[in-house]
């Protein structure tokens, strides 16, 4: 996917959006967000700072067919975001990409362009919160595959514990755009949803630019 911005940077980005929704009862990518569904949202935002734009999906991967993005498949079903990482870093041609999650109505393209200045040579940029990493918000590099596929290979899934076998660069300056730490919300239940649609609706009158973010 190609566009011209000033601010188009060096990685590919993958929207991951093969989840089951199950606590939300319904696909998280087609809620809507001030009158759009949140997928085309994050779409609209991430097409501005790359030039190689992909979703990775499940098996259910018709309904994204009509979108302006190339769509990937998880390479083996049911074993979590770990293989959707996988599956985006062998389907980029770039070096990096940026992983992100489609249920993260508050990021900002600001946020994503300041990950951005800080790859260097580490391993992945990612977001580092009073809660811990946000791995589902954060670029790797495309060589992380081979320690990725190696902790799928032992079923051991989880994101943050290959944190201790990668360099990491734990990005902290979020807090200088959003203290509160909103932009990190990630809606997995209705009562997220409407947390968010909430603090989108205040944020005009709080100074706090999501969304557009620059």
């Amino acid at each position: 996917m190609k566009k011209h911005s000033k601010n188009i940077l060096p990685f590919s980005v993958a929207i991951l959006a093969g989840g089951k929704s199950s606590r939300m009862g319904k696909p998280k990518a087609w809620l809507e967000i001030e009158n759009e569904p949140l997928i085309n949202r994050t779409i609209e935002i991430t097409s501005r700072i790359t030039n190689e734009l992909i979703i990775v999906s499940g098996e259910d991967y018709k309904p994204f067919e009509t979108l302006k993005a190339k769509i990937v498949t998880d390479q083996i079903e049911g074993k979590g975001p770990l293989m959707a990482i996988f599956t985006a870093l062998q389907s980029i041609s770039n070096s990096h990409c940026l992983i992100l999650a489609c249920d993260l109505p508050l990021i900002t393209e600001r946020i994503l362009i300041e990950m951005g200045k800080k790859i260097g040579s580490h391993d992945a940029v990612v977001p580092l919160t009073d809660n811990g990493f946000e791995p589902l918000c954060a670029i790797y590099a495309q060589s992380c595959s081979s320690t990725i596929e190696s902790r799928i290979n032992q079923n051991k899934l989880s994101v943050h514990r290959i944190f201790s076998e990668l360099n990491i660069y734990p990005f902290t300056e979020w807090s200088r755009f959003d203290p509160s730490g909103n932009i990190f919300l990630n809606m997995n239940t209705k009562d997220d949803y409407q947390k968010a649609r909430q603090i989108l609706a205040k944020s005009s009158s709080t100074g706090t630019k999501y969304y557009t973010g620059i």
